[in-house]
């Protein structure tokens, strides 16, 4: 019986009938998520210029980060204790009401409001479609899954941010929210059945004895932690913003925060960078930080300071995912060349830091740098 399973799994696809609904709900739901995240910063120098709150821009994109967090920390918990479809609803409504809110935003304290439900929503969708590829298909095929989550990330990675800037140059900014929300409630209307088969499924196969006390305490630590490292860091983030006397307070309250949540989540020896994995995570937060907020500061820096077109500005973006792209390939071979991993390291560092250069020689207005150029710099940085 179970070869006879075996076998058949073996002869079906991603795509066969038995699988379909899930995979192409799935795959829906990440090409929504990656699409929030890649595009908006394209669109995002229009609705700032529109409603105006400058200030607030980076808050759009800070306030959906640490609501992920929380999002992330509290799905897996939630989902151990009420299976994958309740959660997935909850997380539906979340991200697709941030989307609404975002669309509709009179002012940009509005949007960083809606990008707050986003980010919950987001982290959710993240961690029901990874835990729905690891139980809703066998081992056979889960590979060819897999890939093909990855490429629902890729592909709107790619056209989002050109995409992006076309809506919000031919219609409004605000269809780059609105143009999202059907999308996530239709996924999950589509894995609803085959969620809810495996949700079963669990239950009947879930040992007697073990369940509500133990998750619940585990929901709780997950939800817990979550929140007191995105209070920490909100409140560090807040701090500039805030007159001198707010400011030390939200430092004094934030920075025990900030350093309990880090040290709960990260490997001990992180703070001090100690040798081996601890000194690699501070080194690839270090390199992610300095990547990810230019990115998302380009679209608004060549729009406002260069004047280029939103559309063009995308174009720079979706160059730098072409070069990650490329970048990810890359150290196989090098690998294979001779070469370290940590001269490998070192060279995507000094890659990351020739891109940001050409990237601020092109921003600076003082110095002839023609705009193609910018996106040759994140091609290399990326």
């Amino acid at each position: 019986m179970a070869n006879r399973q075996r076998e058949s799994s073996m002869a079906e696809g991603v795509l066969s009938p038995r699988f379909r609904a899930l995979a192409i709900g799935l795959v829906t739901l990440v090409a929504a998520a990656a699409f929030s995240r890649l595009g908006v910063s394209t669109a995002l120098p229009a609705a700032a210029e529109e409603l105006g709150g400058l200030a607030l821009y980076g808050w759009v994109f800070t306030a959906f980060t640490l609501a992920n967090i929380v999002g992330l920390a509290v799905a897996g918990p939630v989902f151990d204790r009420f299976g994958i479809v309740r959660p997935l609803a909850v997380g539906t409504v979340s991200f697709a009401g941030g989307l609404l809110i975002s669309s509709l935003a009179p002012t940009m304290s509005v949007i960083v409001l809606g990008r707050v439900f986003q980010g919950l929503g987001a982290g959710a969708l993240s961690v029901a479609a990874y835990s729905a590829i690891g139980k809703g298909f066998p081992d056979q095929i889960r590979p060819k899954m897999l890939a093909l989550n990855a490429s629902a990330f890729t592909i709107p990675s790619l056209v989002g941010p050109v995409l992006a800037g076309l809506i919000a140059e031919t219609l409004t900014w605000r269809w780059v929210f609105g143009i999202l929300v059907p999308l996530a409630p239709l996924a999950a209307f589509l894995v609803r059945r085959p969620l809810g088969r495996i949700d079963r499924q669990a239950t009947r196969t879930t040992e007697p004895g073990v369940a509500p006390s133990e998750n619940r305490r585990t929901l709780l630590r997950g939800l817990g932690w979550g929140l007191v490292l995105s209070v920490g860091l909100g409140a560090v983030l807040i701090a500039p913003n805030l007159p001198v006397q707010w400011a030390l307070v939200a430092l004094v309250v934030g920075l025990p925060f900030a350093y309990l949540g880090v040290r709960r989540v990260l490997p001990a020896g992180t703070l001090t960078a100690r040798r081996g994995l601890p000194a690699n995570v501070v080194f690839a937060a270090a390199l992610s930080m300095a990547f990810f907020t230019a990115d998302l500061f380009i679209p608004l820096a060549l729009t406002s300071v260069r004047g280029i077109s939103a559309t063009l500005a995308g174009i720079v973006l979706t160059a730098g995912i072409i070069g990650w792209t490329a970048g990810a390939y890359a150290p196989a071979r090098l690998l294979k060349w001779g070469m370290t991993k940590g001269g490998i390291a070192r060279l995507g560092a000094i890659l990351v830091i020739a891109g940001l250069t050409v990237i601020g020689a092109v921003i600076l207005t003082t110095v002839p740098v023609p705009v193609p150029v910018a996106a040759v710099g994140w091609i290399i940085a990326g």
